[in-house]
């Protein structure tokens, strides 16, 4: 059970491709993660008691739906090196009241913020060039 796990520090951590994702999705057959140093798609999906999250420092993306349904999650600690932000990589993280988007982030997919109704601060950085529709359906 992951009831208990409130902080996941993975700040000296190193996503490596190949290894198993933690939500097993029934369209990607191998759930296995595609490329280093990226959080797969659904990677931490409905890890719902998680409050604080530290990504590894040299996390370059977030896939599509990464942090997807941690509903208690009211901080994360996104990475310098992060380029990209999937579609729906932060819906439905409920208590998400505030996150800062590194410098150098390039491109934001679709309803990345969808369902995150407690978000009250959120600067996107001019290196961004790429954003998808409904960043913030559900607000």
């Amino acid at each position: 059970r992951q009831y208990n796990l409130k902080v996941l520090d993975l700040l000296d951590a190193h996503l490596v491709a190949g290894g198993k994702v933690y939500y097993k999705d029934a369209m990607d057959k191998d759930n296995q993660m595609k490329e280093d140093n990226v959080v797969g798609g659904y990677s931490f999906h409905n890890l719902t008691h998680v409050e604080k999250l530290f990504l590894p420092l040299d996390v370059t993306a977030i896939g599509d739906n990464g942090l997807y349904g941690m509903y208690q999650l009211s901080y994360v600690r996104l990475p310098k090196t992060l380029k990209v932000i999937g579609n729906s990589a932060f819906s439905s993280c409920s208590e998400l009241s505030e996150l800062e988007l590194p410098e150098g982030l390039t491109e934001m997919g679709g309803s990345v913020f969808s369902g995150c109704k407690k978000l009250k601060s959120l600067r996107i950085p001019k290196s961004v060039t790429t954003v998808g529709d409904g960043q913030f359906g559900e607000l």
